[in-house]
């Protein structure tokens, strides 16, 4: 989440609220729009556009990619994805966010 927090103008110290809206935290929608824009073409996947809206929280936009967009990924786990693979997810959006916020 270090790149997040770099977007939201945070420092390593603050703790990024997961279920607090971004848009409260001080992304605006046009932002959120290019952070989707950039993700789809990094994962070459849609991302649902209403979600990121409608539920703009970080643990949201987690969920969603886990769930939905990359849920091939995390599918044949015997226990809940959430709880496997977390880790794994978190390391992949790290990934995916630093890529967004060098280029």
């Amino acid at each position: 989440m270090t790149e997040f927090k770099t977007a939201l103008l945070m420092t390593e110290q603050d703790d990024l609220p997961l279920d607090e809206s971004y848009f409260d935290l001080g992304l605006t929608s046009l932002t959120v729009n290019d952070l989707k824009q950039r993700l789809e073409s990094l994962l070459s996947r849609e991302i649902d556009g209403t979600l990121l809206f409608n539920s703009p929280t970080v643990q949201r936009l987690l969920d969603h990619l886990e769930e939905d967009v990359l849920a091939d990924l995390f599918a044949g786990t015997a226990e809940p994805a959430r709880q496997v693979a977390a880790p794994a997810r978190d390391a992949l959006v790290d990934d995916l966010l630093a890529e967004l916020y060098q280029g």
